[in-house]
């Protein structure tokens, strides 16, 4: 966004890929709430193109916006820090810190992720997208991106979609759901593992939780991340979760962690007003690998 003070809405980009007789073979396209003035965003499109496909002679990028409004924000909430592009054997990884300046949570966020070699040309990229960052406070992200030459630097360029939403960053917020206690370690081929016992301490379920852990190495870069939804927390009960975690990138060693629970919403007129299940018998079993039994 080019303008000083206006906000533009409804963003709307379309690339297209043509032929030598200008004829289409494929296109990417989306769109953006709004940009804040100043405000970038990236878009990272890569699509195979069939083998009877002609060959791709130009690259045709359009772009426009709905509406100007005079905007409240004078500058996008969000910055970056720590990024960090890993060159894993299986695929790359870039990784780092979104931080959130307004006292505001968003959900939903969205992160273009460039890449660019030693003279400044994009040679790959790929999108982060980040469950929620609590207001004056950052969150980390790990996500696998594409590389097509060597890198030299990286550029993330965070922004809301319209799957954000907004919450004030208020003691109610964070009150309704806690973490009791948490446990995370490292087993065989440098994997994490572990989990942790939330509560709900509304009278009400809750709907759309989530559970997310962030991985440090000791220079506090991320190394990867763990998160769970969770449908619906039972009034005043506890739950076990184990959030699936990503793997480390080779060369990567995980030092410390932090844990967030995103309470999520009460559950308006919810048919159930109590947890209906018992669980009866829990047993520990299997010689080469541990599988619980209920």
């Amino acid at each position: 966004n080019q303008s000083k003070d206006l906000s533009l809405t409804d963003v709307d980009y379309t690339i297209t890929l043509r032929d030598s007789a200008d004829q289409e073979i494929i296109n990417d396209s989306g769109i953006y709430p709004y940009l804040l003035p100043g405000e970038k965003i990236a878009v990272f499109y890569q699509n195979p193109i069939d083998e009877n496909d002609p060959p791709v002679h130009s690259v045709d990028v359009t772009y426009g916006y709905e509406d100007t409004r005079v905007s409240d924000r004078v500058t996008s909430p969000f910055s970056t820090e720590k990024i960090k592009y890993w060159e894993d054997d299986m695929w790359p990884i870039v990784s780092g810190l979104i931080t959130n300046s307004d006292l505001i949570v968003y959900t939903d966020v969205r992160a273009g992720i460039l890449l660019y070699n030693a003279a400044g040309d994009v040679v790959g990229g790929g999108t982060a997208y980040i469950d929620f960052i609590p207001g004056q406070d950052s969150m980390g992200f790990s996500s696998y991106v594409d590389a097509y030459d060597t890198v030299a630097s990286v550029e993330v360029f965070p922004a809301v979609t319209y799957s954000t939403y907004e919450y004030d960053d208020s003691v109610e917020l964070w009150e309704r759901a806690s973490i009791l206690d948490y446990y995370f370690y490292t087993g065989e081929f440098n994997q994490l593992f572990g989990g942790a016992i939330i509560q709900n301490n509304l009278e009400t379920f809750l709907r759309d939780s989530i559970l997310t852990v962030i991985f440090f190495d000791e220079e506090g870069y991320v190394t990867c991340y763990g998160s769970q939804y969770i449908d619906y927390l039972v009034p005043g009960e506890k739950l076990g979760v184990s959030p699936y975690i990503y793997s480390q990138p080779d060369g990567a060693t995980a030092t410390d962690f932090t844990i967030f629970i995103f309470p999520g919403e009460p559950a308006e007129d919810y048919e159930l007003t109590e947890n209906v299940f018992v669980v009866n018998s829990v047993e520990l079993t299997g010689e080469y690998q541990d599988q619980v039994k209920v």
